[in-house]
């Protein structure tokens, strides 16, 4: 019995590691959402409803009706908006005193920002403000020379950092925690590579809210963003409409901003188009989904078409919600990035719960009959009651084998062509307590030396969040230290590609070829699973012919020291009381320092991360029910502790 009970302990240590690890702290609500709205509403660019348009920005302000815009959202049902806060000639829409100070007469008397905040909120709906901090080649020439705008490069353009930087600190800094994030426009832009001062704009627009999420177009999550995202705008039929392993911000009017007059339809798609596609991209991503991109009038409105497609497809998710919200791709019918509704395999798309506990089966095309029938799933999940979420809880028989699992529906059900789920509850996870975490390329952590490395992305060939490091010069090399007893070299092989020699904590381990005749992504070049716990450092570097890349590295943490460091973790730390209404007390034996930690509600939420160890925090705040305290410690174990706010 003790040794059972011990036994059991360190199996949920290694879960707590898991979920801290893959859930993460400071982004968790972005990493789960999937259907967004976003919104440019610009003086200069954004039309009336007859047409036309005025540069003035306060009537532009003025004329903005958060009310409907945040009413609108709702009936939607979209998770969060991406709300333009500066877009053409960097004028805010809100009373910007820094502004003011460098270029007079160019920020709005109303806060629309504070308005939209004060609309959104109450409903529930997150706000993300869109940025643009290299639009000084819109400025005059006067504007220009008074912001420093491409001047002075061996200097690394003092002027212009100050003035973004200010800018930047003025949003965080009025906002605080009422915004969650912020979209940064043009990574990928020769101005922004070169004029930006990275690091100082990312402190910067992390003023008043360290948990603030970054997203960047274009970025590569090594210029100081977060997340990646893109602006798609495909041609061609949906169903040829491809996916991507991060957010895009999708043009689903006739423009990024309302640019066509009443009368003439802008909407791209149905509402089922749309919400197959939204569907679709849930599949592939775990950051932000889709963000559907339109722009509403001056006064108030949206183009012809586009409230019906938004309500529709919003009908249509709330049917099956919890299918599609909160949720990441299925770890079992895994749909490759790259992937377009035409090209999908079995004729399905599926999601699953975070915890593992369900496994969320989109029929995109059904079967003829009843009958669905889907391989054996990859991670080798073995399934229980299975449901028909489009008639509440209707059961759905479910036979599983080696090779199958079988879902028929019962006689007086039929699959609907656009909106068919099977929610399916997973009763054992065999894979569960693997203890391993992948660090992607574009991950800061990894570093890189030489000077023709490049990151390549949207590649769709099967790489791991479809995007990898390439150097063509021998002598480069990358480097990445972790606190491990196993890793993984992950990189794809293929007929250009040469040779990398591994060195481990200093020592060479030979050179390994990433030669194939044909094009092999996700390949383990280099495996060592017999490490002995603790700090090590991986090296690779080109040693010979076109091509050496690096897509992913996974780190594993599964010795029985490692878990006997968990377990020492875990039986030396204490709060209390854990029936709280003020605060909570912390203790730790010095020795199992602690790293950081973090408050969660008992549903996932992120509230709050302590990167400096206290010996206390106040709960007064919080409203009454169950929290959770993770731990991080100094040797990367996690522990994890609960309390309920009386």
């Amino acid at each position: 019995m003790k040794t059972y009970k011990i036994g059991t302990i360190l199996i949920i240590s290694i879960l707590l590691i898991s979920e801290y690890i893959t859930a993460g702290s400071k982004n968790n609500w972005y990493e789960k959402s999937r259907y967004g709205l976003f919104v440019h509403y610009v003086p200069g660019l954004s039309v009336y409803p007859k047409g036309g348009t005025t540069s003035d920005i306060n009537t532009v302000a003025n004329s903005f009706d958060a009310k409907q815009l945040a009413a609108d959202a709702q009936t939607f049902g979209v998770e969060y908006v991406v709300f333009t806060v500066m877009h053409l000639r960097m004028r805010p829409l809100y009373p910007s005193a820094v502004t003011e100070k460098w270029r007079p007469g160019n920020s709005s008397s109303r806060d629309c920002i504070r308005d939209l905040i004060n609309e959104l909120k109450p409903k529930g709906i997150r706000l993300m403000l869109y940025v643009h901090t290299t639009d000084g080649y819109d400025f005059t020439a006067a504007d220009q020379l008074a912001t420093g705008y491409n001047v002075d490069s061996i200097h690394h353009y003092p002027i212009w950092n100050n003035y973004v930087n200010e800018l930047m600190t003025e949003i965080g800094a009025r906002y605080g925690t009422d915004i969650d994030g912020m979209w940064q426009d043009m990574c990928m832009s020769s101005q922004y590579k070169n004029m930006i001062d990275k690091p100082r704009l990312r402190a910067s627009m992390l003023t008043g809210d360290p948990n603030r999420i970054l997203v960047g177009n274009g970025s590569t999550m090594v210029d100081g963003m977060d997340y990646s995202s893109k602006e798609y705008y495909p041609s061609g039929p949906m169903t040829t409409w491809r996916t991507f392993g991060y957010q895009i911000a999708t043009l689903a009017g006739g423009s990024w901003w309302a640019a066509i007059a009443q009368g003439q339809k802008a909407a791209r798609l149905t509402p089922q188009q749309m919400y197959r596609f939204t569907v679709l991209q849930s599949a592939v991503t775990n950051d932000g989904g889709t963000a559907w991109a339109v722009g509403v009038y001056i006064g108030g409105g949206w183009e012809d078409g586009v409230k019906n497609m938004f309500t529709g497809c919003g009908n249509y998710i709330k049917q099956v919600e919890t299918a599609i919200k909160g949720t990441v791709p299925s770890t079992s019918y895994i749909t490759a990035v790259g992937k377009t509704l035409a090209t999908i395999n079995n004729g399905i798309v599926a999601t699953k719960s975070p915890d593992d506990k369900y496994e969320y089966i989109h029929v995109v095309y059904p079967p003829a009959g009843n009958t669905l029938t889907l391989p054996a799933p990859a991670d080798y999940k073995k399934f229980g009651e299975a449901i028909y979420m489009n008639n509440g809880t209707s059961p759905v028989t479910i036979s599983q084998t080696a090779s199958n699992v079988v879902l028929t529906l019962l006689p007086t059900e039929k699959f609907d062509s656009v909106n068919s789920v099977i929610r399916l509850q997973v009763i054992d996870y065999p894979g569960r307590n693997a203890n391993y975490y992948i660090v992607n390329n574009t991950d800061s952590t990894i570093k890189y030396a030489g000077t023709k490395w490049t990151s390549s992305f949207t590649r769709s060939v099967g790489d791991y969040k479809d995007d990898v490091a390439a150097t063509t010069l021998n002598g480069d090399y990358f480097q990445f230290t972790f606190i491990g007893d196993g890793i993984d070299f992950i990189a794809p092989k293929g007929t250009s590609y040469g040779q990398v020699e591994i060195f481990l904590d200093g020592v060479s381990k030979g050179i390994y070829s990433q030669y194939a005749t044909s094009y092999l992504p996700q390949q383990v070049i280099y495996s060592n699973k017999a490490l002995t716990y603790g700090q090590h450092t991986i090296k690779g570097v080109k040693t010979g012919s076109t091509f050496v890349q690096v897509d992913a590295i996974k780190v594993y943490q599964n010795s029985i020291q490692a878990v006997s460091s968990i377990f020492a973790n875990q039986a030396n730390l204490r709060i209390y009381p854990t029936l709280a209404n003020k605060e909570i007390n912390i203790a730790c034996q010095s020795k199992f320092d602690i790293h950081e930690f973090s408050l969660f509600s008992v549903d996932g939420k992120h509230i709050k991360t302590f990167a400096n160890l206290v010996n206390k925090i106040s709960v007064n705040d919080l409203v009454k029910g169950t929290y959770i305290l993770k731990f991080r410690f100094k040797d990367q174990s996690i522990a994890s502790r609960m309390f309920l706010k009386y």
